[in-house]
């Protein structure tokens, strides 16, 4: 069995052929939905990114305020930089 064949039996076999759908299209369908799922998720992991840090960062301010008064200081603390990386 070549290659062609795996791909129209992965699509719904010669009868998705058969009934107008276009094996390019089809692939092309769901190669562009894989395309925005990844850029959902990068999307997704970026706003829960800045989301946790706007919490965290006024959190350990007022947990430590003498090492950390403000945000500059935690920008330059290494330990501060790697817990908010870290999370």
């Amino acid at each position: 069995m070549c290659a062609d064949h795996r791909i129209v039996e992965a699509y719904g076999g010669e009868s998705a052929l058969q009934s107008g759908h276009d094996l390019s299209n089809m692939i092309y369908r769901n190669m562009a939905r894989s395309i925005l799922a990844v850029a959902g998720g990068i999307a997704a992991i970026t706003v829960t990114s800045f989301a946790i840090e706007a919490v965290v960062e006024p959190l350990m301010m007022r947990t430590f305020p003498s090492a950390l008064p403000d945000r500059t200081a935690i920008s330059h603390s290494i330990p501060a930089s790697l817990f908010t990386f870290g999370l």
